[in-house]
């Protein structure tokens, strides 16, 4: 389990490092991106209370609570 759990840890952080670079190139290449305002975002996740609600016990609560804090 703890050497799952590092695995986790490691995946997400890799992810998010390859897709702050993925996202740089899309832009250098002159593709239009799209920022969502605090408030923007805050709607978004309102909207996707019940979606969570739904699948929290398959995805996992912890993901879940790391999506809806991220800011």
């Amino acid at each position: 389990m703890e050497a799952a759990a590092e695995c986790r840890d490691y995946n997400r952080s890799l992810a998010a490092e390859k897709s702050s670079e993925f996202l740089e190139k899309m832009e250098e290449a002159g593709v239009e991106v799209t920022t969502l305002t605090p408030e923007q975002k805050d709607a978004f996740k309102e909207k996707m209370l019940p979606v969570w609600d739904a699948y929290s016990d398959i995805i996992g609560k912890d993901l879940i609570d790391e999506v809806v804090n991220t800011k």
